[in-house]
């Protein structure tokens, strides 16, 4: 019981670290602090990887042929031969994991909110500089558009 109680909590306070980072890569967003935002996806890769181990070492704990085919921590609780005072313990875990994991599921997405939306100043600023403020300025291949009747912004030969 120690073991995988130890567990849930290890993995309850991974998720509570991969919250807290994406917090702070809104606050690089804004920022628009291009090395922070780098560097909190290096961490959340490392955060990922870390759940999903722990999420290894729970299903080994599940008796065999109880597993489930999907993996959420109440329904692996239900299948452990725990009394009932264990069981309520390890669920209470479990919601707090389950409302980690809605709350950083918000937080990605207004961080996503914030990314496009400063893209979309910054693309309005290049057109506002070329005088082009009714066509998108770069093409699908990262470069500018050709202009026919005006000089680019930035232009590079080879």
């Amino acid at each position: 019981m120690e073991k995988i109680a130890g567990l849930f909590e290890e993995k309850l306070k991974l998720y509570t670290s991969l919250k807290d980072v994406v917090e702070q890569e809104k606050a690089y967003i804004v920022d628009m602090d291009l090395e922070g935002v780098w560097a909190s996806v290096e961490r959340k890769k490392e955060l990922a990887g870390a759940i999903e181990e722990i999420q290894g070492e729970i299903k080994e704990l599940v008796p065999q042929g109880q597993a489930r085919t999907g993996f959420s921590l109440s329904g692996m609780v239900d299948t452990l031969p725990l009394t009932l005072k264990e069981k309520s313990g390890l669920r209470k875990i479990g919601v707090g994991v389950d409302a980690c994991k809605r709350e950083i599921s918000l937080i990605a997405q207004k961080n996503k909110q914030y990314l496009t939306e400063y893209l979309s100043v910054i693309d309005g600023i290049f057109s506002t500089v070329v005088n082009r403020s009714s066509l998108d300025q770069y093409g699908n291949s990262g470069g500018m558009r050709p202009s026919t009747d005006q000089a680019p912004l930035i232009e590079a030969k080879v």
